[in-house]
């Protein structure tokens, strides 16, 4: 994907100077010409003479001569925040409002609320799951989202544990890298893998804050409060660690 961005976005910068233009044709036709380069947006960015332009879940930064493309983070050096980190908050929120809890097991009775994508072989998972019992206030929804790619066990496994008679003491039980019972019964984790795909999830564990952001990986439960406190969410929003999956057509 990224080295179609790229190309794509190569060949975009020849269009020339019109691109800046606020000539809707102009960007209809250049979404025609690259299908496989959505772009969302261009504004100007923090930076004078640069521009920051959107494909999905993508940011890069290009100069106002359209002859240089920027990858990476743009960091305010005086508040110490990481401004791509930021936008990318943004742009990529989930409406938790349409998530659908019926098919997550519920930990806690907190007033905040989480919403966390696991997968039950994944080493981050294992790790991030004991740090949840630490934090305050929060009910904790849990989508079991096995990464066939990664774990070619972790679809019965997942079954498994949403089939169990205590579906939490089985989550605490496969977290704590032990085998459940292999159950079967009418189950949502092929929904959760497809809702998974639809919102982009490419790593686990996943965690989705009730504002609509979101972090990949295992954080600490210093952090993982801090975020769901909203104390500087930029700071901590990226993952320390975690499994991702490897992109498929």
């Amino acid at each position: 994907m990224k080295k179609m961005m790229i190309g794509g976005l190569i060949a975009l910068i020849l269009f020339g100077h019109s691109v800046w233009a606020s000539d809707t044709a102009l960007l209809d036709q250049i979404k025609k010409k690259f299908p496989n380069t959505p772009i969302d947006s261009v504004r100007p960015a923090a930076i004078a003479g640069l521009y920051e332009v959107t494909s999905g879940r993508n940011i890069l930064y290009i100069d106002k001569n359209l002859r240089y493309a920027l990858f990476g983070g743009m960091i305010d050096i005086e508040t110490g925040i990481n401004l791509t980190d930021a936008r990318m908050l943004e742009i990529n929120k989930i409406d938790v409002s349409k998530l659908p809890l019926k098919n997550s097991i519920t930990l806690g009775t907190g007033k905040k609320h989480i919403y966390i994508f696991s997968d039950p072989d994944c080493p981050f998972c294992q790790k991030l799951h004991p740090e949840l019992s630490h934090l305050k206030d929060v009910t904790i929804h849990v989508f079991l989202y096995p990464v066939k790619e990664l774990h070619p066990n972790a679809f019965y496994h997942a079954v498994a544990v949403w089939c169990s008679i205590d579906q939490k003491a089985a989550l605490d039980q496969i977290f704590a890298g032990k085998l459940v019972e292999d159950k079967v019964c009418e189950n949502p984790i092929g929904d959760n893998v497809a809702l998974g795909h639809e919102l982009q999830i490419t790593g686990t564990p996943t965690t989705i804050f009730e504002d609509g952001t979101m972090a990949v990986g295992y954080l600490q439960t210093e952090a993982f409060q801090a975020r769901i406190d909203g104390k500087n969410p930029e700071r901590v929003a990226g993952s320390s660690a975690g499994m991702i999956i490897k992109e498929t057509k």
